[in-house]
Order: C-alpha cells, then structure tokens, then sequence
C-alpha cells in the first residue's frame, strides 16, 4: 500500500510545463510592454525553478520498487494485522481476528468454545511487550479482569465497539509512518512469504516442522488475514502437529488431538461470534 506521491516523470512533466508556460508568457509580455531586461531575468529565474524541480524528482521523487523476497517467516516485527494492511491497504474483521489468534499463540490468553460458537477467553498475562494495537484489543476484551480470570466474549461488546476503529488506526498509522521505500520492502517480504506459504509442498512443510514444532501455529494468524488459510491444511496432513494449549474446541477436553476439522472450525466458528458481536447481530 504505497503512498501516492509524484514520479520522477511526473515532475519532470510538471517542471517543463511550466517552463514552456513561463516562456510564453514572457514573450507575450515584451512584446506588449518593452522589458527586455526583466523579461531575461525572468526566464533565468525560471529556469533555475524548472532544474531544481527536475533535480528534486530525481533525488527524492523516485519510484518505490517492489521486490518479492520469499520466505518461510513472516517479515520481523510485522504483526498478523499489519501484514493484512500491507497485503490490501485494508483493516477489517480478518485483522482483528488475526491478532486474537497471535495474542493467545504467544501465552497472552486462553480461547475455549464452551458452546457451539460461543468463546471465552482466560487473561494468562498482560502483553507489555506488544505494540499498542495489540494491548488496545486485549484490553478490550477484558477489561478490568486480573491474571487467572475468564471473561466471555459476549460481555466485552461494548469495549470491543468502541476498541476497533482505534484499532484500525493505530495499525494504518503504523504502516503509513514509513518511507515509501521501507514500505514496498515490506510489501515484499509480505508477499513473498505468500508466495512461499501457498507453494511450498508438505516435504518443505515436514522439514520445517521437524526444526520448529510450533511453526504451524505461528503462521495459522497470517494465513488467516491473507485469507488463503483453506490451502493450509492438506499441506500439513501427514505432519505430527502438537496440540495448542492456548485453544480449547467445543465438545473436547484439553488433552484432546488436534486435526483439520477443529482447525476448520476453530477459524471459522470464532469469526461468525466476532462478527455477531460487533455488528451487533
């Protein structure tokens, strides 16, 4: 999502279009009214506008190249929300449940589906360490509970209202503070590691595991912004893939396996109750 700004071509555009108007203008007006002198003082002037605007877009007015980079790993220090808003300019319901899924992977909270798609979540500890979009959203899911407490998602509506339009800012903002350059890095690095999530084969996916056994779960919260989470799992089917302790699924106890249906279900009965509690369904 790169910032609109002039290209070199543009300004160079520009620069001589108001040359060529200077120019005319001035001719027009020693022929009407006799100023030699101040009519070639004039023209240097604007010539000297015209080099400097061309000197400027060829310094700081050129445009960012994007270079896909592949990789295994999402960009460092680019969250789940951030990646989506790089990927399509957009914050919507699939950044915030992004996050929900990176906060609980990294210890912040526990989800249980204690009915058919209806969560609660258990405050394990307070994400200090993440940016403030991150603490903005956890907090308002629990609000003034303390460490140990479970707190279900239907009582945090009211916060979570009120939470995600601040969201969303703060995490454009983010995005938006950069340089044009430092963004299309990013842009491709994010979409390299599209690239590389969608078409590596399950013996690259087995290779990986094998070396980082919670790789599968550190990348269930991107691949769900990226909205490609549907050709995840076939790719992961003869992979031993240990059961989260952060998830608990409805009709289960917490020593339960962890296969492609609750997977299925897990990303898509929580969104359906997110979705209901924001709009308000």
């Amino acid at each position: 999502m790169l910032k609109k700004r002039y290209n070199t071509r543009n300004m160079i555009i520009i620069a001589l279009g108001v040359f060529c108007s200077a120019i005319m203008i001035l001719v027009l007006l020693k022929g009407s009214f006799h100023l030699p002198h101040i009519a070639l003082e004039l023209i240097g002037l604007i010539i000297a506008i015209s080099l400097a605007f061309i000197v400027f877009s060829l310094t700081t007015g050129r445009d960012a190249v994007i270079v896909n980079e592949p990789s295994d790993y999402p960009p460092v220090n680019i969250t789940p929300p951030q990646a989506g808003c790089i990927q399509d300019g957009t914050i919507d319901e699939r950044e915030i449940i992004s996050t929900i899924f990176f906060l609980a992977h990294r210890g912040y909270f526990i989800i249980k589906e204690y009915e058919l798609q209806k969560f609660e979540f258990t405050y394990m500890k307070y994400p200090i360490k993440e940016d403030r979009s991150m603490r903005l959203l956890f907090n308002a899911i629990f609000g003034n509970a303390q460490e140990g407490d479970t707190v279900k998602l239907t009582s945090a509506q009211d916060r979570l209202i009120k939470a995600v339009p601040e969201f969303k800012k703060l995490v454009l903002k983010s995005i938006t503070s950069k340089k044009n350059k430092e963004i299309a890095a990013l842009t491709g690095k994010v979409n390299g590691f599209i690239e590389s999530l969608i078409n590596n084969s399950p013996e690259h996916y087995e290779e990986i595991s094998q070396k980082d056994d919670d790789y599968f779960y550190k990348i269930i919260p991107y691949v769900y912004t990226f909205a490609i989470a549907s050709k995840i799992p076939s790719k992961f089917e003869k992979i031993d893939v240990k059961t989260p302790d952060w998830y608990i699924p409805y009709g289960t106890s917490e020593n339960y396996t962890f296969n492609v249906v609750i997977y299925s279900a897990m990303l898509r009965n929580l969104p359906k109750q997110l979705h209901l509690i924001l709009t308000k369904g």
